[in-house]
């Protein structure tokens, strides 16, 4: 409701089930890191690119992640490029050493 509409705090705390727009504030800057004020300002928009980038990172070791660039639409969106989820098993071994041989 932030992003799609122009109703005020105390009505989109109201619609989401808060008695008070100061609860709703809270909670929502708790979840965030964002007053709802900021996350309106910086909401995406229509016609906006961004990417979606989904990965798994292990602590000390290393991690992977997948990118697709995504158009933003007055409806959702709309992926425009359609990276290969066909994951490849590296060996461990073989991985870390090539790796260290980087540094």
């Amino acid at each position: 409701m932030l992003a799609q509409t122009n109703l005020t705090m105390e009505e989109i705390a109201d619609r989401c089930g808060y008695n008070s727009p100061v609860h709703f504030s809270r909670q929502f800057r708790k979840c965030t890191g964002y007053a709802p004020s900021k996350w309106r300002e910086n909401a995406l928009g229509e016609n906006m690119v961004v990417t979606d980038e989904p990965g798994i990172y292990l602590t000390g070791t290393y991690g992977v992640r997948i990118e697709d660039t995504v158009l933003i639409t007055k409806s959702g969106c709309i992926t425009l490029t359609k990276s290969d989820k066909n994951y490849i098993i590296v060996d461990e071994v073989y991985f870390c050493k090539y790796i260290a041989e980087c540094l």
